[in-house]
């Protein structure tokens, strides 16, 4: 619970109540978010979280938010067809094939509606002239990591 988070739950429950669905907010007691959410009995119907991948494939995505063993499933699925093809994907080593899979799985969990995006936060950072990254070529220019929407950390450099 904080002025912004308040700020955006507003927001999101003026519109959906839009689409016709009554939300009614219960805000959570900073430094209590993650033993309220991952708990099915204090959860609730709906709860706000962002994620990001690991590295850039979907077994960093699905597994995680849609199956009991992924870590953060506020989602609370537990559906034995769906974690099946889970698993297959997970052990497809043909890296297409796998592909494929995971854009059906995802497919499937946005079509039950396990998950509701509501925004994809983006913004704007400023770097200093000696600072750059070795893969921004020739430049050194310093760029934001879409998957991470940050710094590429391990790719930075301070210029002499």
């Amino acid at each position: 619970k904080t002025p912004d988070a308040d700020k955006q739950a507003a927001a999101l429950q003026a519109s959906l109540a839009k689409a016709g669905i009554t939300l009614k907010l219960n805000p959570i007691e900073a430094g209590k978010y993650y033993s309220t959410v991952l708990d099915p009995a204090k959860q609730n119907e709906l709860s706000s979280a962002g994620w990001g991948p690991d590295w850039l494939n979907a077994s960093t995505v699905i597994p995680p938010l849609f199956t009991p063993s992924g870590g953060f499933d506020l989602s609370q699925v537990n559906d034995k067809a769906f974690n099946d093809k889970v698993a297959a994907a997970m052990k497809e080593l043909d890296r297409d094939k796998q592909a494929t899979m995971w854009q059906e799985l995802n497919k499937e969990a946005v079509a039950q509606a396990w998950i509701l995006p509501t925004r994809f936060g983006r913004e704007q950072r400023l770097a200093g002239s000696k600072v750059g990254t070795a893969s921004g070529g020739d430049s050194g220019q310093v760029y934001l990591w879409a998957p991470y929407g940050s710094w590429p950390y391990a790719d930075l450099y301070v210029k002499k």
